[in-house]
């Protein structure tokens, strides 16, 4: 079985350390961004078919 993650899957803790950051005064240029705090499975989830192995 291939890891679909990065990273080890994130916690509550950690999406919540990213909140703050969000809502703090240095990331005030930050606007409209998308910012998946998934362990990289977004940037893998194209590549797996249905059976749960990656595709070509």
């Amino acid at each position: 079985m291939r890891m679909l993650h990065l990273l080890p899957i994130a916690q509550p803790e950690d999406i919540a350390s990213f909140a703050l950051y969000l809502a703090c005064d240095e990331a005030s240029k930050v606007t409209g961004g998308i910012f998946p705090v998934d362990s990289g499975y977004t940037a893998f989830k194209a590549n797996v078919n249905l059976a749960g192995l990656l595709g070509s």
